[in-house]
């Protein structure tokens, strides 16, 4: 992720483009409003590789029977993922997007896999930690939101990849992945993720974008995501998109079956 000095500046940039509301009187119930589509914290900047990251292209076979959607909730919300799953998030942030998985997926356990430290930046998308928190830390926050479910939801504190790797392999039927979006920490997240995923189970990737255009901050997502389907047979099952195209690829090494792919049609 980067020193946090550098982490800072970028952040204290981004925050100087954007007025942060002024923290209103406490509200016990009510939280502060999260920007739509929030963004990641940003890596630190990122000198130019000496060698060049490989970029493999996708080419039609690649993406027989995958489906558009208009955003990542919608595609969620049609994922080929049995009832009862077992459901990771890594990168939750606040727990906007945990919620739509829950909703949408009803799984019999949820992971959440972060460092949980955002509380330890002053501001964050131009929001003041102590606002966005509401005076808690980042890992409290997250667990007294999903309180009346905590025999679902499981916090897992600490490196992802790390954090991944103490479950059995086969564990998952859906892993989200939204942590370092370098493009190290996403090749160490996606090799762990793939073989603690069950045979038929599906990577979804976050920010399938080359570079944040809005801070200034190149990304590896897609070259890591290229490469597992290119280079070992997997396809691409589903594609949303977002307004400033950060948008979410979905990936699967088993087929897709057919009465999946003809679902909404």
């Amino acid at each position: 992720m980067g020193t946090r000095t550098l982490l800072g500046k970028a952040l204290n940039r981004l925050a100087s483009k954007v007025t942060p509301p002024a923290p209103s009187a406490p509200q016990p119930e009510a939280a502060p409003t999260e920007p739509a589509e929030p963004r990641p914290a940003p890596a630190a900047a990122v000198e130019p590789a000496e060698t060049p990251i490989p970029m493999p292209v996708l080419k039609p076979e690649h993406v027989v029977g995958a489906r558009l959607f208009a955003d990542r909730e919608q595609m969620i919300s049609w994922l080929p993922v049995p009832e009862g799953a077992v459901i990771a998030e890594v990168g939750v942030a606040r727990g906007d997007f945990s919620e739509i998985m829950l909703k949408h997926l009803q799984p019999k356990q949820f992971v959440a896999f972060d460092l949980f430290d955002m509380h330890e930046y002053p501001i964050f998308w131009g929001i003041p930690s102590e606002v966005l928190f509401e005076g808690l830390t980042h890992h409290d926050f997250y667990r007294k939101r999903f309180s009346d479910r905590s025999s679902l939801v499981t916090l897992e504190v600490g490196p992802s990849h790390e954090g991944m790797a103490r479950y059995d392999d086969g564990t998952f039927d859906l892993i989200y992945i939204d942590a370092g979006h370098d493009y190290e920490s996403v090749r160490r997240d996606a090799v762990v993720a793939r073989a603690k995923l069950k045979d038929d189970g599906v990577l979804v990737f976050n920010d399938y974008i080359m570079y944040d255009h809005l801070i200034g901050t190149p990304y590896g997502i897609i070259q890591v995501v290229n490469d597992i389907v290119v280079n070992d047979g997997w396809h691409v099952v589903g594609f949303a998109l977002q307004k400033d195209m950060f948008c979410d690829i979905a990936i699967q090494a088993a087929p897709l079956a057919a009465d999946s792919a003809d679902a909404g049609d």
